[in-house]
């Protein structure tokens, strides 16, 4: 009779010794900002759809998204960490409308500056006759050479090359799509950045404001100390 011989997947795994109480915090730490706020923001950060909801990411190559995803999901777990710093810094009121003023103005010239690099270096092609369309990054300047003449636009440039990722590279040059890959990473990641950094600082604003509310009502409730009868009192010099 053929002995048995016990499986593989039944076999115990050995028990790993569980890091020191800093440590276990700071794995703790980590998965809660890096894993959890990310899948928290998973639907803001486009990975996953929700109805009637279109992420700014939306608008980009789909070739780009794969890469921007864990790179913002990153930036917000680093945005995370600086905001639970400053609560536990106690940081100042006239702190935070100086960084909330500042950060607002990184907000605006990073939209403004998505736009314009969105405008000149993302094509959209529209496909299924108009319904649906497809984006891709070119260059700022296009080559006059065959399939794309003078007179076709650069949607139909890219039309004309199948669609090809590789086609629409060598067309317009490695080197310019990797700056324009660049721009386009640099322009969104800032705007990402400052939005996150804003809604951070609105919520250390918050608290702030409640903190404050809380030490008033509870010394309205508490009132001033009682005094004793005649403590206060001059004495009556004795005769």
């Amino acid at each position: 009779m053929t002995p048995s011989v016990p499986s593989t997947n039944s076999a115990q795994k050995p028990k790993l010794p569980e890091p020191p109480g800093l440590g276990k915090r700071l794995v703790r730490y980590i998965l809660g900002f890096g894993v959890s706020l990310a899948i928290g923001l998973a639907p803001f950060l486009g990975k996953v759809d929700i109805p009637l909801f279109d992420s700014l990411l939306s608008i980009l190559p789909e070739s780009e998204q794969a890469v921007l995803i864990p790179l913002s999901s990153a930036l917000m777990a680093v945005i995370a960490v600086a905001v639970q710093w400053w609560a536990i810094s106690k940081v100042s009121g006239a702190w935070l409308q100086r960084v909330f003023s500042r950060i607002l103005v990184v907000l605006a010239t990073s939209f403004a500056l998505f736009l314009i690099v969105h405008n000149f270096w993302v094509v959209r092609v529209p496909i299924a006759g108009g319904d649906e369309y497809v984006s891709f990054l070119v260059g700022f300047n296009r080559p006059i050479r065959s399939p794309c003449g003078v007179e076709i636009s650069d949607s139909r440039c890219i039309a004309l090359l199948t669609f090809d990722p590789t086609l629409i590279s060598s067309f317009w040059g490695d080197r310019a799509i990797r700056v324009s890959r660049l721009l386009v990473f640099v322009s969104y990641l800032s705007f990402m950045g400052a939005f996150g950094a804003l809604v951070g600082l609105l919520i250390l604003k918050e608290d702030q404001r409640r903190v404050t509310t809380h030490r008033g009502a509870r010394d309205v409730d508490t009132g001033p100390p009682a005094r004793e009868p005649g403590a206060n009192a001059p004495e009556v010099a004795k005769k």
